[in-house]
């Protein structure tokens, strides 16, 4: 945790790059563009940007910016809160809305306080700071996303709906290899009608739409960032048939995989 300004070494790359850790940044100076997957985000001072691992990032044009920042990894919640599912029943980092808010400026200084206190006890460590730590971090995350709620008008974090959230953390983890719903109702123990009956009161989706927008949301990351061809891309997915992923490309995307690569070359 800290400024990024008054961290040796810490960088606002113009390159892509992937992390396997969270990160939220609060932006206090400067505006423009930081890009994350296909998402482009434009900030300004207030802005507060969620970034969960395994996402491309890349930060764009912008004037003279500096941020305050809080990076942790999974295993850090998970080992406090005894909670698998913590991270997944937040809206915040895997949302289908926008992956930020703009904080007022008396909450602004709020959460640069308790940045503060997570840095200053970071260099300075005792025998009881992981607790302090991850109490600080708790309070981060529940208030930034009682904001994401109230900003993106979001239901309330879906706290009892254990399924749901079961399915979602096990889709993040399979979906380049699970790709059937039947597949996942088997690793969950539950009937399909059952994670479909779930899914849609937590999400409003079916277990199929999501696994079909999760599989296609990778397939336009690789198509922007990487150089591998369409049916390279698509053999990875774990589709049979390159034709396959076209289709259900240009059913999700409106344009073919080929046609979506060229519009973000361009």
């Amino acid at each position: 945790a800290g400024l990024i300004s008054t961290t040796s070494g810490f960088k606002l790359n113009d390159h892509p790059f992937v992390v396997d850790f969270f990160e939220i940044f609060l932006v206090r100076e400067g505006e423009g563009t930081f890009h994350l997957n296909e998402e482009e985000i434009l900030f300004r001072p207030g802005t507060v940007m969620f970034l969960p691992p395994g996402k491309i990032r890349r930060w764009g044009k912008r004037t003279p910016s500096d941020a305050h920042f809080l990076i942790f990894e999974e295993e850090f919640i998970r080992r406090f809160f005894k909670d698998d599912l913590f991270l997944f029943r937040l809206h915040l980092f895997f949302s289908d809305s926008p992956s930020f808010v703009h904080l007022p400026d008396h909450e602004q200084a709020g959460m640069v306080s308790i940045i503060e206190d997570l840095r200053q006890e970071i260099h300075s460590l005792r025998e009881d700071s992981n607790h302090y730590l991850r109490s600080l971090l708790y309070q981060v995350l529940i208030r930034l996303n009682r904001r994401y709620e109230s900003e993106h008008e979001l239901s309330e974090a879906n706290y009892g709906n254990q399924i749901a959230q079961e399915f979602k953390a096990s889709l993040e983890n399979n979906f380049r290899q699970v790709q059937k719903v039947q597949e996942y109702c088997e690793l969950l123990g539950i009937s399909k009608p059952t994670l479909n009956s779930k899914t849609k009161s937590a999400f409003g989706k079916t277990a199929g739409q999501m696994i079909r927008e999760r599989v296609i949301q990778e397939g336009k990351q690789q198509l922007i960032y990487s150089s591998l061809t369409i049916n390279e891309i698509a053999y990875g997915l774990n589709f049979s048939d390159p034709s396959n992923f076209t289709r259900l490309f240009k059913q999700l995307v409106a344009v073919s995989p080929g046609e979506f690569r060229e519009r973000f070359t361009n």
